[in-house]
């Protein structure tokens, strides 16, 4: 999913690309999903699990640093349908691509702990479903 690597190269260029290989759909207010990654959206997910299993907790405005310092910058995706009838669900739509973000600030706290969280979301995927395989880089 998103990636600064190595760490060193993200927090210079200031730059977090997401690429995703199978639909990606990102949940806004009241349940509603996009199938679209807004800067706000690409970390949510990673921030979210990442604080319920590791021991060394982020910094509570990272979310709001992510909210006003980060814009899409540059996207190539497609949107996605995956039925889920057989299972008696609803279909979801995803986006799957490379969206770049960029980040318009050098606070270095606030670089390296988006930058470690990005790390991480290789590992735990972005957006909603990423149990049934939703969201996977």
């Amino acid at each position: 999913m998103p990636e600064l690597a190595p760490l060193e190269c993200g927090i210079v260029n200031r730059r977090i690309t997401s690429t995703s290989t199978s639909p990606t759909p990102f949940r806004r207010a009241r349940g509603t999903l996009l199938p679209s990654p807004l800067s706000e959206m690409i970390l949510d997910s990673p921030i979210e699990c990442r604080s319920q299993y590791a021991p060394l907790l982020l910094d509570p405005g990272l979310r709001q640093f992510i909210a006003e310092r980060v814009v899409l910058s540059r996207h190539r995706n497609q949107t996605r349908c995956i039925s889920f009838e057989r299972a008696g669900r609803r279909a979801i739509t995803g986006s799957m691509g490379r969206a770049t973000f960029a980040v318009q600030s050098a606070e270095p706290y606030g670089l390296q702990q988006m930058a470690m969280v990005a790390v991480f979301a290789r590992y735990s995927g972005s957006g909603v479903q990423t149990t049934i395989g939703l969201g996977q880089a």
